[in-house]
C-alpha cells in the first residue's frame, strides 16, 4: 500500500480530476491561511466574517485538512470526512455554489501541500498568522520555499494580509505585487485576569489605519484571538465592507472547540483548554500567559510537543522554565521527555493515559479547590478534549 501521505494526494488528485471543469466554472476564490500558528483560529473568524457579510463561503469543519479537505472545499463541501456516503455522492453529483469564497489552510511547519494546491488552484487572498522563525523541525527551508512561492502567485488584484512585523521577515518581499494589508501587531495583555472575568461580555480594541474598532464578545479573547480578529479586518477592508462592521458584529460568533476553551468546572473552578495542537510557538504562549490568570491554584496538564522537536533539550528546556508558575503538573508523553521536566520544583507527575481519562479526571476534581484555574496545553493525538468535557460535565462538587 502506498505511504500514506502519498495516497491521500493520489485520491486528491483523482478527485480533482473528475470535477476540474467544474471547479473552474464555479469562479471560486481562496482564501488560504499560512504560517506556524493561528490558523484556524483566523480562518473561522474569517469564515464567519464573510457568512455575516452575506458571502458564500465554505470552509472544512475540521482544523487543519490534507489534500484531500482542500478539493471537497473546491466542491463546496465542508464535511471533508470520506467515511459517509453522503460524501462521495457530494463528490460527483455537488452543484458547486458560484463565487464562493474557499477558505483553506496550508503550510504548517510541518506539511507539504502548498506544491500541490498550487498546480491545481490559485490564491486570490493569502493571510499569514504567526511564523516561527526557529529551526524547531526537519524542513524548515522547504516549507519557507513553499510559502513564498504562494506569496508570489499573488497579482496586483490579490490580497496578502499579514502583521506588519511579519512583513519584514520574508526574504523576497521586494517581489510581492498583490495589495498588501499590514496589520499592526496587538499590544499584550499584562494585566492579571480574575476568573471571573473570563465569561463576562468582553469588549476589544483594534487599532487599524485611520481608525480604531470596538467589538462585543460573549467571553474574553486572549492575544491569539485578538491577533486574528486584526487579520480579518484585513479581508473585510479588502473587500471594501468595513463600513458594516458594527460593535455588536460578533456577539453571535461561537467559539470553536479544541481552541483556547474556557469551561466551568463545578461552580467555582475554571478550564483553559488549548487541546489541537502542541509546538513550540504556542505552548510558551499558552504557558507563560498562563500566570496572568489570577487562581487559588493552578492545575497543568501538558502532552509532549507533536511533532517531535529537533532539539529536545533546547525547546523543553525552555518549557521547563515556566512549570514553577503552576501549583501541579501532570504530563503525557515520554520518559526522554519527562526526565527533563521533571527537575522544575513544580510537584509533577507522568500519566499514561491509554484512552482512560476517569483516573486523571479524579485526581484533578480532588485537588480542585474554590477559585482554581485547570490548564490543558496538548497534542490533538493525546485527546486532551475527553479530558476537557469529562471535567466540564463533573456538574457541582
Amino acid at each position: 500500500m502506498a505511504h500514506f501521505p502519498t495516497l491521500v494526494k493520489i485520491i486528491a488528485s483523482f478527485i480533482y480530476w473528475t470535477r476540474q471543469e467544474d471547479v473552474k466554472k464555479s469562479r471560486a476564490r481562496f482564501i488560504v491561511f499560512t504560517g506556524s500558528s493561528g490558523k484556524t483560529t483566523t480562518r473561522y473568524f474569517i469564515d464567519y466574517t464573510l457568512k455575516q457579510l452575506g458571502y458564500n463561503s465554505i470552509s472544512p469543519q475540521a482544523g487543519y485538512t490534507n489534500e484531500i479537505g482542500i478539493v471537497l472545499a473546491s466542491l463546496g463541501i465542508s464535511d471533508v470526512s470520506l467515511k459517509k456516503i453522503s460524501t462521495w455522492k457530494a463528490i460527483f453529483y455537488n452543484l458547486i455554489p458560484k463565487d464562493s469564497f474557499v477558505c483553506i489552510e496550508l503550510g504548517a511547519d510541518f506539511r507539504t501541500d502548498i506544491p500541490w494546491f498550487l498546480k491545481r488552484f490559485k490564491a486570490n487572498v493569502v493571510v499569514l498568522t504567526d511564523s516561527d522563525q526557529r529551526h524547531w523541525f526537519g524542513g524548515r527551508h522547504n516549507i519557507e520555499k513553499d510559502r513564498q512561492a504562494l506569496f508570489e502567485t499573488l497579482t496586483p488584484q490579490d490580497a496578502f494580509i499579514l502583521s506588519s512585523d511579519r512583513f519584514d521577515e520574508l526574504p523576497d518581499a521586494a517581489k510581492l505585487k498583490p495589495q498588501i494589508f499590514k496589520i499592526n501587531p496587538q499590544e499584550k495583555f499584562t494585566k492579571k485576569i480574575e476568573i471571573f472575568d473570563l465569561f463576562k461580555d468582553y469588549q476589544v480594541s483594534i487599532p487599524y489605519p485611520k481608525k480604531e474598532y470596538l467589538f462585543q464578545f460573549s467571553r474574553r479573547l486572549f492575544d491569539p484571538q485578538i491577533s486574528a480578529l486584526g487579520l480579518t479586518l484585513g479581508v473585510v477592508d479588502y473587500l471594501r465592507r468595513l463600513p458594516d462592521l458594527k460593535e455588536d458584529f460578533f456577539m453571535d460568533y461561537v467559539f470553536p472547540e479544541e481552541r483556547l476553551e474556557i469551561k466551568r468546572l463545578g461552580l467555582t473552578s475554571t478550564i483553559i483548554a488549548d487541546t489541537y495542537k502542541a509546538i513550540p510557538n504556542c505552548t510558551e504562549w499558552f504557558l507563560k500567559n498562563a500566570d496572568q490568570i489570577q487562581a487559588s491554584k493552578k492545575i497543568l496538564v501538558l502532552s509532549e510537543m507533536k511533532p517531535d522537536v529537533i532539539n529536545v533539550n533546547l525547546y523543553y528546556g525552555e518549557i521547563l522554565n515556566l512549570l514553577p508558575n503552576f501549583s501541579k503538573v501532570y504530563f503525557v508523553g515520554s520518559d526522554k521527555v519527562f526526565n527533563i521536566l521533571k527537575k522544575t520544583s513544580t510537584p509533577i507527575e507522568k500519566i499514561n493515559l491509554e484512552n482512560n481519562y476517569d483516573d486523571l479526571c479524579q485526581k484533578i476534581l480532588g485537588e480542585a479547590d474554590e477559585g482554581c484555574v485547570v490548564f490543558l496545553k496538548g497534542a490533538q493525538s493525546f485527546g486532551f478534549n475527553n479530558i476537557v468535557r469529562k471535567l466540564s460535565s463533573s456538574g457541582n462538587r
